[in-house]
């Protein structure tokens, strides 16, 4: 590997220059993309999700009519979720007869917690693995004074963790092409700005060779001039 010496740095020699920059690009852009990479290696944390469909509305008897509510439940982090509870609530006239409940994986338990009213339901899960789901399909009876189905409350928490509704889940494809992009654009970026400065510091190298090369004839002239005039007799 080629040194840089301190007369070309004091000479303002542009490769001199560049070649610290460039240095410095390249460090920085390793550094940045490691430290990315361990990021998203290391940081594991839950993510309680919640996924809610619109009622689907029955004609039942004379005084009341059947509401089905469709929810879904998931743990979309990398890491377990402990102590996950779902809190589904309804307004006071409202009955909820049954609650079915369907893990997508027969090792998911859970528990249902008493409630202070027939509109309330609660249901504990000490353990939501990542990946691991639950539907829910609550059946409820309603008075036929109430023309549409009232949207279902629903609450998820977890340990030191609250759920929230479910976002478009991005392709993992388009996540790995984005990152991509963004560290060429960097790169881009950061040669652009080398070789912008690698080519001003050439332009001033030359414009101080022509200079000095103006200087050393004017001086050469002047020689030449102050013989001649010497020499004259």
């Amino acid at each position: 590997m080629s040194t840089i010496s301190k007369d070309n740095i004091a000479n303002g020699n542009g490769w001199a220059w560049g070649q610290i920059f460039g240095t410095a690009i390249l460090t920085g852009l390793c550094s940045l993309i490691g430290s990315i990479i361990f990021f998203n290696y290391t940081n594991k944390t839950p993510e309680l999700v919640y996924e809610q469909f619109p009622a689907a509305n029955f004609v039942s008897g004379v005084a009341n009519n059947v509401s089905i509510y469709n929810t879904r439940i998931e743990n979309a982090g990398n890491k377990e979720a402990e102590e996950v509870q779902a809190y589904f609530e309804l307004p006071i006239t409202y009955l909820i007869q049954e609650v079915k409940i369907e893990p997508k994986f027969k090792s998911i338990t859970y528990s249902e917690a008493n409630t202070p009213g027939a509109n309330i339901k609660k249901i504990f899960f000490p353990r939501l693995n990542p990946g691991d789901s639950v539907a829910f399909s609550i059946l409820v009876n309603r008075s036929k004074n109430t023309e549409e189905a009232s949207e279902l409350k629903l609450e998820l928490r977890g340990k030191g963790i609250t759920g929230h509704a479910e976002r478009r889940k991005t392709n993992s494809i388009e996540v790995i092409f984005s990152r991509f992009m963004t560290f060429g654009m960097l790169i881009v970026v950061g040669l652009l700005s080398l070789f912008s400065y690698i080519k001003d510091k050439r332009m001033d190298k030359q414009m101080h060779e022509v200079r000095d090369k103006q200087i050393c004839q004017l001086e050469a002239n002047a020689n030449k001039l102050r013989e001649l005039l010497n020499n004259k007799p």
